[in-house]
């Protein structure tokens, strides 16, 4: 991302980045690029000059190094201004770089590439941290941040919000019968069918060994029950077709469990009401969702 005032100086810049196979993205100013950041474009890296319009460098260093969504990306200080001061603020505010210009092009270069190369390991790092090492959705610790800041943001906005507890059925019974590889494939690709049936604005994490769990931000619990026996009715209907030994096709269901926030309550509460429902579909037969979904009034949004 390359954030510079100047049009020439912006497109002398994106031109030298292109010619050794980079993309860069332009922007003018602070807002048009918060405004790429927010818009989930992956950044590398920001190469930024730091008198821009309206905001400054150092204003923009100071939000993005503040924002954990946005703080690991390597940010180089770009100015033609020499003073001693200014380095040493850039870099007290964040900046993991600065190139004053006009710069020597093969010095540029280098620390751009330094700069994408610490990017990608960060990155890499950070996702090993944040997933489940199996599935690779959001692991339980990631899942309840996420949920945390979901709740904060649901009575900021009074918008509904609601947490699903989704457990496979039998699932010693499935490692048994086939095994541990069979039993980690179940839990891969039932991972693989509820991210395709969810939103991008939801979050989905594995609460722990067969268990999954779900946070539906602006969802009812009409909305979050409708969607839980829709994820239950696909995976009943799927068929579990493995073969690196030999071909092995089952099918299994699942039970699920949900519970609407509401303000002031506690996100253990939210979670044991959720886990209370789940216990009342296990108990009921299982190969279903509690609340039943007849039995809850559906709110307008």
């Amino acid at each position: 991302l390359v954030i510079e005032d100047s049009t020439i100086q912006n497109e002398t810049i994106c031109q030298q980045l292109r010619l050794k196979n980079m993309q860069p993205i332009s922007a003018n100013n602070a807002v048009e690029a918060m405004r790429y950041l927010l818009s989930g474009i992956d950044i590398d890296v920001i190469l930024m000059d730091i008198f821009l319009p309206q905001y400054t460098g150092y204003d923009l260093i100071s939000i993005l190094k503040s924002d954990e969504r946005f703080s690991f990306i390597p940010i180089v200080g770009l100015t033609a201004f020499k003073e001693k001061d200014i380095l040493s603020e850039i870099l007290n505010l964040g900046a993991d770089d600065f190139i004053y210009k006009p710069y020597n092009i093969n010095e540029f270069f280098s620390r751009v590439r330094a700069n994408i190369r610490i990017s990608k390991l960060i990155k890499k790092l950070k996702e090993t941290s944040e997933k489940d090492y199996l599935t690779g959705i959001y692991n339980r610790r990631t899942f309840f941040h996420f949920l945390e800041n979901l709740t904060a943001l649901s009575v900021r906005e009074n918008k509904p919000l609601s947490f699903v507890i989704l457990d496979i059925d039998y699932f010693k019974k499935i490692n048994d019968t086939y095994g541990h590889d069979i039993g980690d494939f179940v839990l891969k690709k039932l991972a693989e069918i509820v991210l395709k049936m969810t939103r991008r604005a939801d979050v989905f994490g594995r609460y722990g060994g067969e268990e999954f769990c779900l946070a539906l931000p602006n969802t009812d619990l009409y909305g979050a029950c409708l969607l839980a026996n829709k994820i239950r009715s696909t995976i009943s209907q799927t068929i579990m077709t493995f073969n690196k030994y030999k071909t092995i096709s089952f099918s299994i269901t699942i039970s699920a469990g949900v519970a609407e926030f509401t303000k002031g309550m506690e996100i253990d509460t939210l979670v044991k009401i959720a886990d209370k429902n789940l216990y009342l579909a296990k108990e009921n037969g299982r190969n279903r969702v509690y609340p039943i979904l007849e039995s809850v009034t559906k709110k307008s949004i």
